[in-house]
């Protein structure tokens, strides 16, 4: 969690609150997290995480593909 936040420009915290949020709001965990020790702590996704993750990536893909023509058409009326 902690390298995923720095990669992201995000604190620590945030990053925590926002994996506990989507843990909360699913039937099971998405991310699982292990308490630091001596070796330190860490997380994993989930097989739920993993599916998650793989059908909001298509819903990016598929909203993406929708907007296409409006974007072109949107784009053509602006300032060059």
């Amino acid at each position: 969690i902690s390298q995923a936040a720095k990669s992201m420009n995000m604190s620590y915290r945030r990053a925590w609150q926002l994996v506990d949020t989507m843990n909360q709001c699913f039937e099971t965990a998405l991310v699982e997290t292990q308490t630091g020790g001596t070796h330190g702590g860490g997380a994993a996704v989930t097989a739920l995480g993993q599916k998650v993750l793989q059908h909001y990536r298509q819903m990016e893909i598929n909203a993406r593909q929708a907007l296409q023509h409006n974007y072109q058409i949107m784009s053509s009326y602006l300032k060059r």
